[in-house]
């Protein structure tokens, strides 16, 4: 029995050094997207405490988003296709600096596609919280689950896996929350809503973020109050 322990341990301990593989793309393909952010951010006035909205396109093509979250306060950062390792790079430039309450991410699903493991993708993921907890104490984090669409069917799998780890993770800290977008994307028969998709199948449209706004406002709001 000892031995079975001890071997458990050094394979917890093995598992929990692992590092995620590094990208395979350039983490600094959006440099002009985030220059054209600061270009922006010279003259604009941005209050602390607002919620921040941060991620791949998917938060990038949210046309409407202060609409959607009717009285509160949001600054978008979505940028480009990007990716985790990407958002953690550009992190102090996109979200320290306005010192959000409330920071709402989604990210992971072009990490995969990108040909990244989704162990990958908690690591990277963990990543973030940890510079959020030491830049930003106090701020709460919500994660949004990578969606499916008809495009990218073939890693929904994947794409659960990574959702599920993610989700035990937040369930771990009060801090952190997690929204399961997927419950307003597919039809009874479990796969995805073709009809909120643009031509390309994998970007939303209108009615697809009209969705997103039915579970993620009534969320945010209620976080944002408390923490302001």
């Amino acid at each position: 029995m000892r031995g079975l322990q001890l071997l458990g341990l050094l394979v917890l301990v093995s598992c929990s050094s692992i590092k995620s593989s590094p990208p395979t793309y350039d983490v600094q393909r959006f440099e002009e997207d985030i220059e054209a952010f600061e270009a922006k951010d010279a003259s604009a006035r941005y209050l602390p405490g607002t919620v921040l909205f941060t991620g791949s396109s998917s938060i990038r093509f949210w046309n409407g988003l202060d609409e959607d979250m009717g009285d509160i306060p949001c600054i978008n950062r979505g940028f480009g296709g990007s990716t985790l390792p990407e958002v953690n790079l550009y992190y102090d430039r996109i979200i320290t600096k306005f010192d959000p309450s409330v920071i709402v991410l989604y990210c992971g699903e072009n990490d995969i596609a990108a040909g990244r493991p989704p162990r990958d993708v908690i690591k990277d993921y963990r990543a973030f919280v940890k510079m959020t907890k030491s830049k930003l104490p106090g701020a709460r984090i919500i994660y949004l689950s990578m969606k499916p669409s008809p495009s990218r069917w073939h890693l929904w799998d994947q794409y659960k896996k990574g959702n599920t780890a993610i989700q035990k993770i937040t369930k771990r800290d009060k801090d952190q929350y997690y929204i399961d977008v997927s419950k307003v994307m597919l039809q009874p028969n479990g796969e995805p809503v073709s009809a909120i998709f643009i031509e390309d199948m994998l970007h939303m449209n209108r009615s697809g973020y009209e969705g997103w706004q039915s579970i993620i406002q009534p969320v945010v709001q209620s976080i944002y109050n408390m923490n302001n």
